[in-house]
């Protein structure tokens, strides 16, 4: 469930315009989010680092999400993301039209945050041939305990064999282990152990840390 230039499946965006605003809907906080531009997704294989570029076209992604003012902390909401892209494996013009639809469900309160995200990624040939529709999602716990707030995360990505991404991607699941340390309201300090369960090849384990500055 990376972003692409860490080995995963999401598209990054390049450049491009973010509209989000209220809904006038009472008690339910509706909000929406649109989003145009162009996007730049080049995904490295994890076994020997040879990159896939995927020559994305414009993309375009709407979303509503509602906080409901009766359960504070709650926000649930949901995307629909199209772009084209490429599949050079199968010849220099072949393309596809890529469809991500997503569903989320967030609670953060109390100490505590709950993360779960799913998708649907579908791949569909524009010359014709076969489609592709490749579930995946991620669920993430965390509890602070004063600076502390450690982390548990489990991912999910199943591709089509028939798919572009079969070559590489696969099936992929496994958790991500870590902590959040806060020094202030300013700067804090993540570390996180992965590890990624591969079909066929052999799971890779990493290492993480970071360093964020809020100005």
């Amino acid at each position: 469930m990376e972003f692409a230039g860490d080995g995963g499946l999401l598209p990054t965006q390049a450049l491009g315009l973010s509209v989000t605003g209220q809904i006038p809907s009472g008690k339910l906080g509706l909000n929406y989010i649109a989003e145009y531009g162009s996007s730049d997704t080049v995904r490295p294989d994890l076994d020997d680092g040879t990159v896939v570029d995927e020559n994305n076209g414009n993309h375009v992604n709407l979303g509503l999400f509602l906080h409901p003012e009766s359960v504070p902390g709650l926000q649930i909401g949901g995307s629909y993301y199209h772009d084209r892209i490429s599949d050079f494996l199968k010849g220099p013009s072949v393309r596809l039209a890529q469809t991500i639809i997503n569903g989320h469900l967030v609670y953060a309160a109390h100490s505590f945050e709950i993360l779960n995200e799913a998708f649907l990624i579908r791949n569909a040939y524009e010359q014709g041939g076969p489609i592709s529709n490749m579930p995946a999602f991620y669920s993430q716990f965390s509890r602070r305990f004063g600076k502390v707030r450690p982390f548990f995360r489990y991912q999910y990505v199943n591709t089509n064999i028939k798919s572009s991404y079969h070559s590489d991607v696969l099936l992929r699941h496994g958790p991500s282990f870590g902590a959040r340390y806060d020094f202030n309201e300013s700067i804090a300090f993540k570390t996180q152990l992965d590890r990624t369960i591969r079909k066929g090849r052999p799971a890779v384990d990493g290492l993480q840390m970071q360093v964020s500055f809020a100005f």
